[in-house]
């Protein structure tokens, strides 16, 4: 039976059925320059086996990273679990919405009856508030070597989805008051949220709210997004 992640390159019975047949599959992992596959992970001296717990774990990473020709409910769980990550980090900085705007968090917003956009997570102090887009985008060896169409298409996708979200965010200024929304008298700003950094041209990198020396753009890694709010 195969992991749901990625396992090209192994095969492993649930659970092992032996601490031989662990240390026969770790053999098997052959390590690999293009793109990195970090190993190995066991190394003998003699009688004695010495495991590579840096290359275990980035191996570990890659293997269990769920790729996007995985089955809609394993997408979909990786992505709504990002979007739950994005909102406790932001619950646990300054920038912790009132329940009042909380609760609009994976709410699909309407607008006399019509579906407007779901809130992956928000953000808010005083009446600032931060409308943020998650993209839950696996980050595969070939994104890691700078393979040519791997970066363009994502960087595509990214410009792509920095459009819609700010149309959106546009909307709601219009229309601040809809069936189950209300968020008149805030300031609404509009940011897309993926785990890393991407490759991106420097439209995507315009700053769309500063707040002292911190500034906060219109595309960003979780890491950025993290420092914004915890030192805004």
């Amino acid at each position: 039976m195969r992991l749901p992640g990625n396992l090209p390159d192994l095969t492993m019975e649930l659970p092992p059925q032996s601490a031989r047949a662990v240390l026969t599959d770790l053999q098997r992992l052959a390590p690999k320059l293009w793109p990195v596959k970090s190993g190995p992970i066991l190394r003998r001296a003699g009688d004695q086996i010495a495991v590579d717990v840096a290359a275990a774990t980035r191996r570990l990473q890659y293997m269990l990273t769920v790729l996007n020709d995985a089955p809609d409910h394993i997408k979909n769980a990786r992505g709504t679990h990002f979007e739950q990550v994005v909102q406790e980090m932001v619950n646990g900085s300054p920038w912790r919405p009132p329940e009042t705007l909380l609760v609009l968090q994976g709410r699909t917003l309407k607008h006399q009856t019509n579906d407007i956009t779901d809130i992956d997570a928000v953000a808010c102090r005083d009446n600032v508030v931060v409308l943020v887009q998650c993209k839950s985008v696996p980050y595969t060896a070939e994104l890691d070597a700078g393979l040519y169409t791997k970066v363009r298409n994502l960087r595509t996708n990214v410009e792509e989805w920095d459009a819609h979200w700010a149309s959106k965010v546009q909307f709601l200024r219009q229309y601040p008051c809809g069936d189950n929304y209300a968020l008149q008298g805030y300031q609404l700003h509009g940011v897309v949220c993926l785990p890393f950094v991407p490759f991106t041209h420097l439209k995507q990198a315009r700053d769309v709210l500063s707040v002292g020396r911190e500034k906060l753009h219109a595309v960003n890694s979780f890491e950025e997004l993290k420092t914004f709010f915890q030192r805004a």
